[in-house]
């Protein structure tokens, strides 16, 4: 599977080395990013609780973990990408504690996902939250991993804590846009704009 992945990686940063970029910030206008919560199984069965909030919905199980889908708000195609996705969000519970995340912005400068935190009514606004690799899933090419903001939150829901660069799940997002400057923008799926965020990641080592 790794072999393969590693394959379509290389198929699909080829196509978009050749996209010209265009003058200007292409506007990104709608679709879709899916997260599947890879720690979501091990977090339920030890009596704690995971929910979409806002338009946020639950996509169901993949490889025995929940997923779930938030609708693209904005953003653009850049360079840099920018995928916004306000309004939606998911709240973990775990004894007496809530940890809400929501708003979730993808960067491609910063090869991360911020949001807002709110731990049991306290919020910060735009904090990082999950760090951006490729990962080695077809389906969720690009893999999640707590960043410092994010494992400290995630601390304090457990009580416990819990390390930097823990992993936390693995998505795909799917961008769409009306402009002649981006190929087929409605195509510009999985391995379309996660792969080129992954292929940054890739870059940069």
């Amino acid at each position: 599977m790794a072999r393969f992945s590693q394959v379509l990686f290389s198929v699909f940063a080829l196509v978009l080395a050749g996209i010209s970029a265009p003058a200007n910030a292409v506007p990104i206008t709608g679709g879709n990013t899916a997260i599947r919560v890879d720690i979501g199984s091990a977090l339920t069965g030890a009596g704690g609780t995971i929910n979409p909030t806002g338009t946020a919905i639950s996509l169901g199980t993949f490889s025995g973990e929940p997923a779930f889908g938030f609708p693209i708000t904005g953003g653009d195609f850049g360079p840099p990408i920018i995928i916004q996705h306000t309004g939606s969000g998911l709240a973990f519970g775990f004894g007496v504690n809530t940890l809400t995340l929501s708003d979730f912005v993808i960067s491609q400068t910063t090869l991360d996902i911020s949001g807002s935190a709110d731990l049991n009514g306290t919020t910060a606004n735009g904090v990082s939250l999950f760090a951006l690799s490729p990962g080695a899933d077809p389906t969720f090419p690009i893999a999640l991993a707590l960043t410092t903001n994010g494992a400290a939150a995630f601390s304090a829901l457990l009580g416990t804590t819990v390390p930097d660069g823990t992993a936390f799940g693995s998505a795909f997002t799917n961008p769409t846009g009306a402009v002649s400057a981006v190929p087929e923008p409605a195509t510009l799926t999985l391995f379309g704009v996660g792969l080129l965020i992954a292929g940054a990641v890739r870059r940069r080592r």
